[in-house]
């Protein structure tokens, strides 16, 4: 179910904008999060009521769901990503490609696989900088999907 909320905000030279929440919940989960500003409050409002109802009749993809290891493809495939990514990024996200974290479904990824993903690298001798490298690049990929 989606909902919005309206939060009036204050900018340094005192003027005033309006930022819409909406979130989506299904079995008291959230779902989908996302927020917009605008300087007007009935402009809020309206995209608000509008963006709940495209999401109820269903036209956004967020029951959509791929694994991971699609994900990284699609971000290997997109020329302009990949060519500004360093040496070492590229590895890293290469290296989680053949991870097992890879093989989950994006609406199935919970904290705990990270937390897995993060055991069995170090157990395989990662030092703590190498695990957060691994982190810190899945979710550049997932930012960017």
């Amino acid at each position: 179910m989606a909902s919005f909320t309206i939060e009036k905000r204050t900018k340094a030279n005192g003027d005033f904008s309006y930022r819409c929440k909406i979130v989506v919940k299904k079995n008291n989960a959230i779902i989908h999060r996302e927020s917009k500003t605008f300087r007007k409050k009935e402009l809020a409002r309206t995209y608000g009521r509008k963006r709940v109802q495209e999401i109820e009749n269903d036209e956004i993809g967020i029951k959509k769901t791929i694994r991971l290891s699609a994900l990284i493809d699609l971000y290997f495939e997109d020329v302009h990503l990949w060519e500004k990514t360093g040496r070492t990024k590229q590895y890293v996200i290469k290296m989680l490609r053949d991870c097992d974290i890879a093989k989950i479904e994006s609406n199935k990824f919970k904290t705990s696989d990270l937390i897995a993903h993060c055991i069995i690298r170090q157990l395989a001798g990662a030092k703590p900088t190498t695990v957060y490298h691994d982190i810190y690049y899945l979710r550049a990929v997932m930012k960017k999907a």
